[in-house]
């Protein structure tokens, strides 16, 4: 009896299987069928141009402009200070002649804020105009005295402080931050004239 049972079993599981799966397989193909009708075939040469000119009309658009012209100002901007730092090389290279002296230097900017001491110096140099100028003790260096400091360049004594005595002076730079990498060192200071 029980092989009996099975035999139907078998036999109705190859119908269902032969009559369901074929069907469910039928209607995927059908659908792919379908989705293919709704594509346009493109030749080859067709494609090409077409790329060419969405890459053409994307690198004509706005965004593309802006930030190409962001590169080229990167890059002029990093060949200009690699140019200033090659002029300062070879500006150190050729120290000039004259009393030499070794002197504590420090740093400090017109652009600090509450504790800057303004734009012009005690000479009466305008810093935002001529940022290149070194307080110095009168008694020690006197005011207007053309000097050229390692690592700085030349500049002309042209302010005082109240720190600044002694074999004490003060680089004047425009920027701040100038001023924190400068900190404090020793350098040989040469006097022109």
């Amino acid at each position: 009896m029980k092989r009996g049972w099975v035999s139907i079993l078998v036999i109705v599981f190859c119908f269902i299987a032969g009559t369901v799966i074929p069907v469910y397989a039928m209607d995927n193909t059908k659908n792919e069928i379908e989705s293919l009708k709704n594509y346009t075939v493109v030749s080859e040469n067709r494609v090409k141009n077409l790329s060419s000119s969405m890459i053409h009309s994307l690198s004509e658009s706005k965004a593309f402009q802006i930030v190409k012209t962001e590169l080229i100002n990167k890059e002029k901007a990093e060949a200009a200070k690699q140019e200033a730092q090659l002029a300062t090389v070879n500006k150190e290279d050729s120290k000039p002649e004259g009393e030499k002296i070794i002197m504590e230097a420090t740093a400090y900017s017109c652009n600090e804020g509450v504790t800057g001491g303004g734009n012009l110096t005690a000479l009466g140099q305008d810093l935002q105009a001529d940022p290149m100028a070194i307080a110095v003790d009168p008694t020690v260096i006197p005011l207007g005295t053309k000097l050229y400091v390692e690592g700085y360049g030349e500049a002309v004594a042209s302010d005082t402080g109240g720190a600044i005595k002694g074999n004490i002076i003060d680089l004047h730079f425009t920027d701040v931050s100038e001023c924190i990498t400068w900190g404090r060192r020793q350098v040989e200071v040469t006097i022109i004239a």
